[in-house]
């Protein structure tokens, strides 16, 4: 039996990402066939693991039809891959040909694709979807030819009429972070919407007579900018009115003396906190415990949770802070494949024994360790030779350009003279001078502050404030900072590799790595 359809089609044999390119139906076995081109069906496959599987259109998009098409392919991981492109009219034949093997290459142009919102359990948020304050909002940033790269996220409350982000809403900035894309281009990052929100959308207008509040993400970084669409939140401080009509006939005639009345009742909404549905995955949220009072206290200024914030949490610690417990170090332990022992075991030396913060002036203060030639590194970015000269012979143990470990004249001193030497230093520059400093229990750097704050200042006072904010910055130091190579050496218990990522080639000489082998062993 003589075959019947489309014998081949013709177009590029490499796409390179983000660009439209087209394919057309050049050859039919049957000349009674010509009249069905116009409605050919097209098939892409992506080759996995030796053989074509299909590749599925996301949701709603209308299949390809017709003898051309357009094809654009924004998936960075199909990038390096090889797709099969076929067109048929009665069934595919999933081979080239009469498909197309076409080569995806990396894209010419750099572009923040999309910003998608989404509830906890990834549910899209829709225009009739309506938050309530205590939920959270999944953000998913998609992105073209940017994998690794550092993207930063904001969360504003929209106070302007019209879509897309206006310079006005810059006052509502309510929640920011700066994360890393993963090596497919992708991230995703869950703003909690805590009742204190409410408070901020209503003070800065009159929002108490707004029913909704909206929320909206932008995505950028120096050169590239998306905006997501709004989420709309029901304010729970919003006034409603109501007018209510005595129950008089109109169409009855009555005595002069009777009055018709109406009533304008004012009341409002009783409030409600939102919670978030579970996410697919199975896995459980588990609730962070609070703090013990303590004699130390903390800034008594400040009632932010940043673990709510994160969403690490479902209530908020009003600026009191939790503790670490062994559940964050097995769930850490699970979710890179490093044995939570090693965790600890870091968190033992960095720190200098088993306590994360320090008594100063009746203050609770996260361990630091300043360290004058970082502080040298960054001012010499915004300083002049001659300022940094005068800064190195006016306060050498601040800033200079050989670290105190390399100088036997110089010292560390002790854990309360850390807080002196920053004092200092942030009379110098403040921000340098917070990154400038190793940071709690696990004495990650200040300088990777952007990572999971949006100021130096933030990354303070969550560390002087939260123990578990000590854990979450670890967490994204290991993952999105040091990345394969820490994570390696921690899974093979490589106490020289694991000293040196984290204290640098002269790690030998505190004997770090023996510090680490031991307090192992002790656990």
């Amino acid at each position: 039996m003589a075959k019947k359809g489309i014998s081949k089609i013709k177009g590029p044999e490499e796409i390179h990402l983000g660009e439209t390119v087209y394919y057309e139906v050049s050859r039919i076995y049957d000349l009674n066939d010509r009249e069905k081109v116009d409605f050919a069906n097209w098939k892409i496959y992506v080759r996995d693991k030796g053989s074509f599987r299909e590749l599925r259109q996301k949701p709603g998009t209308p299949s390809k039809k017709g003898y051309k098409i357009p094809l654009t392919i924004n998936n960075q991981k199909l990038v390096g891959k090889e797709i099969l492109i076929e067109a048929y009219l009665y069934e595919t034949e999933k081979s080239a040909p009469p498909g197309l093997k076409v080569k995806i290459r990396p894209g010419k142009n750099k572009k923040i694709d999309r910003v998608e919102l989404f509830m906890r359990d990834d549910t899209p948020i829709k225009e009739n979807t309506v938050l309530k304050y205590g939920q959270g909002i999944k953000v998913k940033v998609y992105t073209q030819n940017m994998p690794g790269e550092k993207i930063k996220l904001s969360l504003y409350e929209d106070d302007v009429n019209g879509s897309g982000h206006s310079i006005k809403n810059e006052k509502n900035k309510v929640a920011g972070i700066t994360r890393n894309l993963n090596k497919d281009g992708f991230l995703w990052h869950e703003f909690k919407l805590p009742v204190e929100f409410s408070k901020i959308a209503n003070a800065v207008m009159d929002g108490n007579h707004d029913k909704i509040h909206e929320y909206y993400v932008v995505a950028e970084t120096a050169q590239y900018k998306s905006v997501s669409k709004n989420a709309e939140v029901k304010n729970p401080d919003s006034i409603f009115s109501q007018t209510v009509s005595s129950s008089i006939d109109p169409n009855k005639i009555y005595p002069k003396e009777i009055l018709i009345e109406e009533v304008v009742i004012k009341g409002k909404y009783k409030k409600q906190v939102g919670v978030d549905a579970m996410e697919k995955s199975g896995r459980s949220m588990v609730g962070v415990k609070s703090q013990p009072r303590e004699k130390i206290v903390n800034n008594k200024n400040s009632k932010t949770c940043y673990c709510y914030l994160q969403g690490l949490t479902k209530i908020s610690c009003n600026g009191k802070g939790s503790k670490i417990t062994d559940e964050h170090y097995q769930n850490l332990a699970k979710d890179i494949g490093v044995e939570a022992k090693v965790f600890k075991t870091v968190a033992i030396v960095e720190s200098g024994g088993r306590k994360s913060f320090i008594n100063l002036n009746g203050l609770q203060k996260a361990k630091i360790l300043y360290e004058r030639h970082y502080m040298y590194r960054f001012l010499k970015k915004i300083k002049t030779e001659d300022e940094l000269t005068k800064l190195k012979k006016t306060s050498p143990d601040l800033v200079h350009n050989v670290g105190t470990y390399k100088d036997p004249n110089a010292k560390y001193g002790s854990e309360i003279e850390q807080f002196d030497k920053l004092a200092k230093a942030k009379k110098i520059n403040n921000n340098t001078a917070i990154k400038s400093c190793s940071w709690g229990k696990f004495q990650v750097m200040g300088k990777y502050y952007d990572n999971l704050y949006s100021s130096p200042n933030e990354l303070e006072e969550a560390m002087n404030m939260c123990e578990v904010q000590h854990f979450a910055y670890f967490k994204v130091y290991l993952k999105d900072v040091t990345g394969a190579g820490m994570i390696k050496a921690m899974k093979e218990k490589n106490w020289n590799k694991i000293a040196e990522l984290y204290n640098g080639p002269d790690y030998a000489k505190n004997k770090y790595h023996t510090k680490m082998k031991n307090e192992y062993n002790k656990l």
